[in-house]
């Protein structure tokens, strides 16, 4: 019961109840994927001075396709393809040489690899995903280097907000993001067995389902200066 209790402090109400029912039917239906997630907003930091915070051992190199080793992170070829397919920006940090995280950002529409949909930021805003950090680094700054390379290619480029999903039961990576200026602008939760999908959203269109990757919802994200004028 104080676990219970814990997570709902933790969680609130709404993604507590959304933990239990994902529990509950990873018993119940094994074949049945349940993903819930927070969409964030956080804007681009102003000038800063290269490499501020940076080390001699640590180099942030942005990797193209040719150059990407499949054997650095954990992601399979057919997922790092559709990536650079999508003109996907890879950033990778080295540590004496030595691949120790990644961070992915698109200046447009991302088609998602772990749910069937399309996120498309609006407004002079970018879509940042699967932030990598090897185990043994975890504790290191290889974050916020890799952060602050990608901060400096987004405002380079008139990027003035960069989103992100964040999983909605995952407190620990939620508040992080919220330290460092993340503001939560909605919520998706995807529901998937077998080739069916159904997404519940806060976002436009709020209800979708499918049953093949070709026919996925479209959430289109703005910044929270855009929601309150369209409010």
């Amino acid at each position: 019961m104080k676990s219970l209790k814990k997570l709902y402090k933790e969680l609130g109400g709404v993604d507590c109840g959304w933990y239990l029912f994902k529990r509950l039917f990873a018993v119940l239906f094994p074949a049945l994927s349940v993903n819930r997630y927070k969409l964030l907003a956080q804007k681009v930091n102003g000038e800063m001075p290269s490499r501020c915070c940076g080390h001699e051992s640590v180099i942030i190199k942005q990797v193209l396709n040719s150059d990407y080793n499949i054997d650095w992170f954990p992601r399979s070829l057919e997922i790092i393809q559709s990536r650079f397919a999508q003109h996907a920006i890879c950033f990778v940090a080295f540590k004496n040489n030595q691949p120790a995280g990644c961070l992915w950002l698109v200046l447009g529409p991302y088609d998602e690899d772990e749910v069937k949909c399309k996120f498309v930021p609006q407004k002079s805003a970018a879509w940042d995903f699967d932030v990598y950090i090897k185990p043994e680094h975890r504790l290191s700054r290889i974050f916020m280097y890799l952060w602050h390379e990608a901060n400096q290619y987004m405002r380079l480029n008139g990027i003035r907000w960069t989103m992100s999903r964040v999983d909605a039961f995952n407190d620990q990576s939620i508040r992080s993001h919220k330290r460092m200026g993340a503001i939560i602008i909605g919520s998706a939760t995807f529901i998937g067995y077998g080739n069916l999908q159904v997404m519940l959203s806060s976002v436009y269109p709020f209800l979708h389902a499918s049953m093949n990757k070709r026919h996925r919802p479209t959430l289109n994200l703005f910044s929270p200066r855009d929601h309150s004028k369209l409010a």
